[in-house]
């Protein structure tokens, strides 16, 4: 499945292993335009570079999984990729398919399928 990157973890993953992002478009054997169209959320990543990204991400022991957006959820027929949970515009919790995050004093249960 083709997958958006997290923009700032995607560059934050670029900054912290290689000298220059040519370095590591060479290794993901990417042209110059296509990774700036991945580091602008313009593009999906394909299958082929997903692999190389994956070999990558293996010599820094990095989780591949961290550098792409959460994968959507399915909620009354819709494909979401977050659900935030307000009360009175404050912040009570934001839930993706990779994390919660919830503000001291609640909870969220889960019922399982």
């Amino acid at each position: 499945m083709n997958r958006k990157v997290s923009t700032d973890d995607f560059k934050d993953f670029i900054k912290e292993h290689y000298k220059s992002k040519a370095d590591f478009r060479k290794k993901l054997e990417i042209s110059q335009s296509h990774l700036y169209s991945l580091l602008n959320g313009e593009v999906m990543m394909g299958i082929v570079t997903l692999r190389k990204l994956e070999k990558e991400c293996l010599k820094f022991g990095v989780d591949v999984e961290s550098l792409f957006r959460p994968v959507p959820v399915k909620v009354n027929g819709d494909m979401v990729e977050q659900i935030n949970i307000t009360k009175n515009g404050e912040a009570i919790a934001s839930i993706t398919s990779r994390n919660i995050i919830i503000k001291d004093g609640y909870s969220v249960d889960f019922v399982p399928y």
